[in-house]
């Protein structure tokens, strides 16, 4: 070996030297960056573990909350439908008293419909009959023409009619 390629050598060795310091540099600042984003990760990451224990903390309190108004509900509830069942027997209650004030037998099972028009109608017939009459009567001291008495005579023996056969 010579003295040249002896040289040649050393130059190569430290070119190629150089070349890996130049790669080590370049690493070692890929080195540093990545530090830093795993150091700005890291606090990230602590930060959302704070935020996170924060939101559980209050969805604990959500839930606690949620517990109290559901409660808070069925009293409520239970409340409403016994105050329902409370009114509804002072309704029938008062159905029965008035029945029994106006001299109205109570009977189980009976249409309240049909009782209701065996009361009201005869009396409302009765009025018009009254009524009939009366505008008869007028009709007859007035003057009237013929028509007007007849209609009030037909009147009368409409309404006679239905009331005998509705007064039971």
């Amino acid at each position: 070996m010579t003295l040249g390629t002896l040289q040649e050598s050393v130059n190569a060795i430290q070119s190629a030297q150089g070349q890996l310091m130049s790669e080590l540099n370049l690493l070692k600042d890929r080195v540093s960056s990545n530090a830093d984003t795993l150091l700005g990760i890291s606090t990230k990451q602590e930060s959302f573990a704070r935020n996170f224990d924060k939101v559980d903390g209050e969805i604990y309190d959500i839930n606690c909350k949620m517990e109290k108004m559901e409660q808070g509900m069925a009293n409520n509830t239970y409340m409403i439908n016994s105050l329902y069942e409370r009114l509804f027997v002072l309704e029938c209650y008062s159905r029965g008293f008035n029945l029994r004030f106006y001299k109205v037998p109570e009977q189980t099972g009976e249409d309240c419909i049909v009782t209701l028009g065996k009361i009201i109608f005869p009396n409302f017939l009765m009025e018009n009959f009254i009524l009939m009459v009366s505008l008869m009567i007028v009709s007859c001291s007035d003057n009237s023409p013929w028509y007007d008495i007849i209609f009030c005579f037909i009147g009368i023996i409409y309404f006679a009619i239905l009331y005998l056969l509705f007064r039971y």
